[in-house]
């Protein structure tokens, strides 16, 4: 290590006393130098601007027989060569990896004056072809930062054709350079499960894009089912609330709406930092492709669903439907409806996922936090469908926005002003839907299976309590009240069917809560004496 060090210094030591012996042979590129230069680069640009831009290029002096880049290399300074002749060489492929100039499939001399590696100025890309000097050649090189500050003060239509070309190289780069690999995708979650030919098939599709300085990936409230890959650079999300959060390399963005089939509205906006190149997916590439896996879309859906509801953050709404629901109220005190809360996780569903059914064992607690379900239940032998639907209220720790309609395929589900929601009459002034917990009542009534079905309509976000963290608050003790005190199961009963929560509010004296809490002092009473 330490000897490679100082042959490197010693080169480095070598080439600036080149440079000092031959500064007076190396003409300065002056804007009429600049502009007799062969290329397009700098078409448009006025000779002040392009006095900035030489103003901190550094002069640089090779010798005959020496290469200024080789082919591959990754670098982002551009030479301005203004004294000299020089080979550009493009090496063959195969075995030999020597970069020789007998090893090439074809050579173009240039002389100076002229540019060369202007696009890796701008680019990021690795070094497209090989420079020989075939004379000793005078450079003056030009260091990124120098040519974007002066860059800044283009006029709007340069500034935009070199843009165009800029990006469209940048593009050509991505697939040429940097295209997108099956180990990426593989080590995200969403494709674990898909085949190497699958992923393939993925790769061959997607589609390159790059994003300048502030440039938008997406604005809030528009509509994208597409999802993107971040292969290079740094982006900001932004929520609705303001909060700011880095989007990184590797990152993968929109995975839920493209592999879940959700049309909703953007929730954040992403914002390009400097710059960003990415990959873009298409929703109809992946469902075409993953209906020949449909084990692997299934298990990418999940994932996706998973992540989202991840992303939910548990409100103080949720405590509020719980202690705002009187089959809860009459049943469990306050300290256990708390546990309730604690214990419960985030789940979403997508549109015409069921989520109980009728007759199905009961498996605990559903809180609906948003969206619409339709509820099927039994009266009077026939069977009704109701249609709930629960608005997001502009909480913004809450995923999705009541005023944005959430679309799944052709289907739309409307905002919250357009859907009927019937209501249990409450006569102590207090309106409420028991709806909004589904089970709460089969949980009331002590009933082993659900006595309704419920199917999202649209996308769906609610919060899970399951029976065994159910059955970990309720004590046994409990229970057993719920199961023995037969009248106030009868008012459980009565109270649903009359679709009446009075009924529970007014004898909240007789429900099990209230029994239990009583049992529960008189034994503290007895430990006492």
């Amino acid at each position: 290590m330490m000897v490679r060090y100082l042959r490197l210094k010693k080169k480095r030591q070598e080439a600036e006393e080149l440079v000092k012996q031959h500064l007076r042979d190396i003409p300065f590129p002056f804007p009429q130098v600049i502009q007799s230069m062969n290329g397009t680069f700098f078409t448009g640009w006025p000779p002040c601007l392009l006095e900035q831009l030489v103003a901190n290029a550094k002069p640089m002096y090779l010798k005959k027989g020496s290469y200024l880049m080789h082919e591959g290399d990754i670098g982002r300074v551009m030479f301005m060569i203004t004294r000299g002749e020089v080979s550009i060489i493009l090496h063959k492929r195969g075995k030999n990896k020597r970069r020789t100039k007998e090893n090439s499939n074809g050579v173009l001399q240039i002389k100076a004056p002229c540019y060369v590696g202007e696009f890796a100025l701008v680019c990021k890309e690795p070094r497209s072809a090989s420079i020989y000097c075939e004379t000793d050649i005078g450079f003056w090189a030009v260091l990124p930062e120098d040519y974007e500050e002066v860059a800044k003060k283009l006029s709007p239509e340069v500034a935009s054709k070199q843009r165009e070309a800029t990006d469209e190289r940048r593009r050509q780069n991505l697939k040429r350079f940097f295209p997108l690999r099956v180990d990426f995708l593989r080590n995200l979650k969403y494709f674990e499960s898909f085949s190497n030919a699958a992923l393939t098939q993925l790769i061959e599709l997607v589609e390159p894009l790059v994003l300048h300085d502030g440039d938008f990936l997406y604005k809030m409230g528009e509509m994208d089912s597409s999802v993107y890959f971040i292969q290079d650079g740094v982006a900001m999300e932004e929520d609705v609330t303001g909060e700011q959060v880095k989007v990184t390399t590797g990152s993968c963005i929109g995975i839920f709406e493209c592999s879940c089939g959700v049309n909703e509205r953007k929730r954040t906006t992403i914002v390009s930092i400097n710059y960003c190149d990415i990959w873009r997916l298409r929703r109809e590439t992946l469902i075409d492709i993953g209906m020949s896996e449909p084990h692997a879309l299934l298990d990418c859906r999940a994932a996706a669903k998973a992540n989202r509801a991840k992303a939910m953050q548990k409100s103080g709404r949720v405590m509020h439907l719980l202690k705002r629901n009187a089959f809860l109220t009459f049943t469990l005190l306050s300290s256990q409806i708390v546990k309730l809360f604690e214990a419960c996780t985030p789940c979403v569903y997508l549109n015409d996922e069921r989520i109980v059914w009728m007759g199905q064992p009961f498996t605990g607690l559903v809180i609906i936090v948003s969206g619409s379900v339709n509820i099927t239940i039994a009266v009077n032998g026939e069977q009704e469908v109701i249609r709930y639907n629960k608005a997001n209220e502009g909480d913004p720790g809450q995923s999705g926005h009541s005023a944005l309609p959430s679309t799944i395929g052709s289907f739309t589900a409307p905002p919250a002003s357009m859907v009927a929601s019937p209501r249990f009459a409450d006569h102590s002034g207090v309106e409420e839907n028991p709806f909004t917990i589904i089970g709460a009542y089969e949980f009331a009534a002590s009933f082993r299976q659900y006595g309704s079905t419920v199917t999202s309509f649209g996308l769906t976000q609610a919060y899970v309590i399951d029976k065994a963290k159910l059955d970990a608050i309720v004590t046994p003790e409990l229970k057993r009240i719920m199961f023995d005190t037969v009248a106030a199961r009868d008012l459980v009963v009565d109270a649903y069917k009359a679709r009446d929560m009075s009924i529970l509010r007014a004898n909240m004296a007789a429900g099990f809560a209230q029994k239990f809490k009583i049992h529960r002092d008189s034994l503290k009473e007895k430990k006492k004496k």
